[in-house]
């Protein structure tokens, strides 16, 4: 999936390989979750912006994650918006998050703009 904008709704759940380029997720339900991905992940070039207290839930298989934005949060504070082998040991997959990225990608849409097909 790539170049979509993800709005106040839910986020993507994929039980098969997921590969994410630059998307912009902001939903503002605090319980949902950007992506929960059961098989690999690679996302890159994404911002996550959401007020979700998760943005990232993996399943068995680890996780790319590098050079995404985060919303302003520092690198520090990333991994709490991850929900990965760190936080539960039911979950097998690991996230790789670093580098991150300063601002938003290039060619990832602004969440400030309207687009139509």
């Amino acid at each position: 999936m790539e170049r979509n904008v993800f709005v106040s709704g839910y986020g993507i759940y994929s039980g098969s390989p997921l590969i994410l380029k630059n998307n912009a997720f902001d939903l503002s339900d605090n319980n949902a979750v950007d992506v929960t991905v059961v098989d690999t992940l690679v996302a890159n070039y994404n911002s996550f912006s959401s007020k979700t207290d998760s943005s990232v839930v993996l399943g068995p298989k680890s996780a790319d994650l590098r050079n995404n934005y985060w919303g302003g949060t520092s690198d520090a504070d990333v991994p709490k918006h991850i929900v990965d082998n760190n936080d539960d040991l039911n979950i097998f997959g690991v996230a790789e998050y670093l580098p991150t990225l300063a601002s938003a990608h290039p060619d990832t849409p602004a969440l400030d703009k309207a687009y139509f097909p």
